[in-house]
This record gives C-alpha cells, structure tokens and sequence, in this order.
C-alpha cells in the first residue's frame, strides 16, 4: 500500500510540475516607457499638466481585456512608465492614454464624450495618447511617444496692439473668452476618427499671459477642418468682441491666430502649424 501511494504522489508531483512550467513561460513582464511630445517645451501645450496614464487592451479580435493590470507610473513632466505580464505570442492593441486626473472620462471602447469643454487658457484640458499594436515576448521593453489627440488653437495679440493698448487703456486685469462653432463632441483615441459638429462654449478666465489672450483645446481628426469663433476679451471698462470664420484644425497641430485683440478689428493673421 505504501509503495502505491508513494508511486501516486510522485506521478501528481510530476503532474503539477508540468503544468506549472508552461504557465511560467507564457507570462512575460513588459515595460513601456512614453513621454509626451512638448514635455521639452516651456510654453502653452508644454504637457506640464499632464499626471496621469491609463491603458486599455484588447485582442486582435477586438475584445477588451480589462482584466489585465497595468502598474503606470509618471516619471517627470510628461513621462510617464507602465509594466504589465503579457501572455507570449499572443497579439495586443493597447491605447496609452495620459491626461490631467479626473478632466477626462475614457471609454472601456476608447472614445472620449465630451459634454463640456472647461474654461479657456486651462492647461488641465490638455492630452496626449497613443496606439501601439504588438506582439508580447518580442521585446521587453518599449518606448513609444504620446501624441495629442486634439487640436491647441491660441489667440494673440500682435506687439503693435499690445503697444497701443497700453497707451490708450492702460489695460490691466484681462480675461477672455472663446465661443466655437462646428466643434467634434466625441473622439475615438483608437482610430482618430471624430464625430458630431457642437457649439463649444468655453468660459471666461484670465489671460494667461502678456500678449497671450486665450488658449483652448479642441477635439479634431487628421485631416484639416474649419470652425468658426468669437472671442470676447475685457479689462475693467473695455471690451472688444472679434467673430472669426474659417478657422482651419488638424489633430495635434497649433493654429495661432495673432493680431488686433485690444484695440480695433483690425487685420488677424490664421496660421496652422505643427505640433
């Protein structure tokens, strides 16, 4: 009887041995290190703000896989890691998602809602994302950069009007206003597609610089589109209200429209650059 149960518990020891060897091998820890485009910058849109990353996964049949963990960690302003076990051989989309805590609510499918869009010149209302499809147990570490998904539209008042300004207001105490019209109210982080055309209203807040009458964030997709705005800027007893039309977006890229902000409608000059 004894040698049967000794042949028994040694045949489960091998039993169990092998079934935990596999299980061992197919569990891979990956590290993704992602820095944000204009972490660099020193300026509007510099991802200084930016505290937060979250991930999302699915298979290459499209199904969420929420229950895998991701430990994600900011490693300086607009840096950012995040550590996973991955299965090996098995194919991933994962959508890396970086944003001002609480500003934004991602979707389990990768789309941002939005209802709202916040005060103007609100650093908080900046993101930056990315895509990354891969295969795990090809490499262990990955680096990726983090793209905004919206367009960064800046209002500017010209030197010229700043001078004439300050000779015939003595402005002081500026706050702004921005009114778009033919705004997208959801985007699709996985895709880069965008849907909807809204009023977007954002509220008043303070210049957020000498010469820098307002700044906002605007959902938008990879190809060029237009929107229209009115921005109001005002400083104790002055106001001035300038309608804009034909305003051209493109996702991550900076359209500054710079000119007569203080004094009269004068000329404005639209230009769409890069990121």
């Amino acid at each position: 009887m004894k040698t049967y149960l000794r042949i028994f518990f040694s045949a489960l020891l091998i039993l169990v041995s092998c079934t935990r060897e596999p299980l061992a091998e197919e569990g891979v820890e990956t590290v993704f290190s992602l820095v944000a485009d204009n972490a660099d910058t020193k300026a509007v849109g510099d991802a200084s703000a930016v505290d937060q990353l979250s991930v999302l996964a699915w298979d290459k049949d499209g199904n969420s896989l929420d229950y895998l963990t991701f430990t994600c960690t900011q490693d300086g302003p607009g840096r950012f890691s995040a550590k996973a076990r991955l299965v090996r051989g098995v194919e991933y989309t994962l959508l890396f998602f970086a944003q001002k805590e609480g500003t934004y609510t991602l979707g389990k499918d990768g789309c941002l809602n939005l209802s709202g869009f916040g005060a103007t010149s609100d650093a908080a209302r900046d993101a930056f994302s990315a895509v990354l499809k891969m295969k795990a147990g090809e490499s262990s570490t990955l680096s990726l950069s983090l793209r905004r998904p919206f367009a960064l539209l800046r209002f500017v008042s010209s030197p010229a009007d700043q001078q004439v300004a300050w000779e015939e207001h003595r402005l002081d105490g500026i706050r702004s206003r921005v009114e778009l019209e033919n705004v997208p109210n959801k985007l699709n982080l996985l895709t880069g597609a965008v849907e909807g055309s809204v009023k977007a209203s954002f509220a008043e807040a303070d210049a957020p610089a000498e010469g820098e009458m307002a700044y906002v964030f605007v959902p938008a997709g990879e190809t060029e589109s237009l929107v229209n705005a009115v921005v109001t800027v005002t400083a104790e007893d002055f106001a001035s209200v300038r309608q804009i039309t034909g305003i051209p977006l493109r996702r991550n890229h900076v359209t500054k429209i710079e000119g007569d902000f203080l004094t009269t409608e004068g000329v404005l000059d639209i230009n769409l650059g890069g990121d």
